[in-house]
């Protein structure tokens, strides 16, 4: 008479397994590009590159529609509008990192001048990003880390800038909520 394995084993080794079958899976999810089960859910949107470009109010607009949550706002100030994950703050800290580069751009005849502050952006949105989940979702769809590398010189980071200002004045626009 044979046993099978499974049928032998003490309670504590069934949940081992199924632990090790749980990150197995959070494993292959990872390496095929989906950081969670819930995202094979939902179809994932990303604008494709180059993001600078002269169209880049029209893919804000396409960017902060994608972001939208399941349904609208059915009573109050914001009837009818778009709910978000995100808030108004998270975008307004990202948003003031960029203000302080475009300023500078205004004065500064060198890209060259600016690059290290262009990178301390990138860290500082991957920062965010990690921080919260909202945030690295309207990071990615708007493909801003891809922005930033698109990066060559002053008139294409006051176009990043800009897209930014737009970035937000459509979340805002469609019922961007505070905090």
């Amino acid at each position: 008479m044979k046993l099978e394995r499974h049928k032998m084993m003490a309670p504590h080794e069934k949940n081992r397994n199924n632990r090790t079958n749980s990150r197995n899976q959070c494993q292959n999810n990872r390496s095929k590009g989906n950081y969670s089960s819930q995202n094979n859910k939902q179809k994932f949107f990303k604008l494709d590159p180059p993001i600078l470009t002269d169209d880049y109010v029209d893919k804000a607009d396409l960017v902060i529609h994608s972001l939208k949550n399941s349904g609208t706002y059915t009573e109050g100030p914001n009837k009818g509008k778009i709910k978000f994950k995100l808030t108004s703050t998270q975008i307004r800290n990202l948003a003031a990192l960029t203000s302080n580069l475009f300023d500078e751009s205004k004065t500064k005849n060198d890209i060259e001048e600016l690059r290290e502050k262009i990178s301390y952006l990138r860290i500082q949105f991957v920062y965010q990003s990690g921080r919260e989940p909202a945030v690295e979702d309207f990071v990615k769809k708007a493909g801003l880390l891809e922005a930033l590398t698109e990066i060559q010189d002053i008139p294409s980071l006051q176009r990043f800038c800009r897209y930014m200002e737009a970035l937000i004045a459509y979340f805002k626009f469609n019922g961007g909520r505070d905090q």
